[in-house]
């Protein structure tokens, strides 16, 4: 029963990984689109906006789930 849970907790984490991802490159598409010439001076503006808020957004989702203990130190067995 418990290699089920495991299972299930690998695929969230690559799906969850795959999904940043994702969001990681449409941040950088919305960037590239405000370097277009052919787009408008206010679309380029809005562009280049929506792809840095998106871009923190993902870093501050990355910030959320990485340790802030080392990553061995949470597989150390505690005394007691």
């Amino acid at each position: 029963m418990k290699w089920r849970w495991l299972i299930l907790f690998i695929k969230v984490w690559l799906i969850s990984a795959f999904l940043l991802a994702c969001l990681f490159g449409l941040g950088v598409t919305a960037l590239l689109a405000g370097t277009d010439a052919e787009l408008e001076w206010e679309q380029r503006i809005y562009a280049v906006g929506i792809g840095l808020i998106t871009l923190f957004i993902g870093l501050a989702i990355l910030r959320a789930i990485t340790p802030t203990q080392p990553f061995f130190a949470l597989f150390r067995k505690k005394n007691g």
